[in-house]
């Protein structure tokens, strides 16, 4: 009896020495498991501060192409202003001309000379070489205020679909 009471310590012990391996076996991988979720939560911390900074440069970028395509449509309304004051005013001087050309002609009507044909003749290609050349300038402006119109536009919607998402 003795001696089984000595087996079973015996296995008793073994057990317990089995169980103690497997406790630092479980230990050892326990250890091994929180190094490792550590270097994972490390890997997570870095890529959110990198995708923090890339929305930050992206944000940057977008704030200076807004700046850039705000500052593009001001100067182009000042030019499509300053053409339409031209054209107006090209306008304004061939109407002027023509009036006065008009109460000259009936100022004239009372008594016509030579001379004052000659001279009417003249003021009267003057009046047709002044009124071809505005006319060209005027078609030029305008060509010219359509493409600023057209690209304002399609500046203006850029910049809104930028906004857009930038705010997004």
């Amino acid at each position: 009896m003795l001696q089984q009471a000595l087996d079973q310590a015996k296995n008793s012990l073994e057990d317990m020495q089995e169980q103690v391996a497997n406790h630092d076996m479980l230990q050892a991988h326990l250890v091994q498991t929180e190094e490792y979720a550590n270097v994972q939560q490390k890997i997570i911390l870095n890529l959110q501060q990198q995708l923090e900074a890339k929305d930050q440069w992206k944000s940057q970028v977008l704030d200076q192409i807004v700046v850039g395509v705000q500052a593009l449509v001001a100067d182009q309304q000042l030019e499509l202003e300053r053409l339409r004051s031209r054209i107006y005013q090209g306008q304004s001087e061939v109407q002027d001309y023509l009036v006065r050309l008009k109460n000259y002609y009936q100022s004239l009507a009372l008594g016509r000379s030579a001379t004052t044909e000659l001279d009417l003749n003249s003021e009267v290609m003057i009046a047709r070489s002044l009124t071809v050349s505005l006319s060209s300038q005027l078609q030029a402006a305008q060509q010219h205020i359509q493409h600023l119109d057209t690209t304002l536009t399609r500046h203006q919607v850029t910049l809104a679909r930028m906004q857009a998402y930038v705010n997004s």
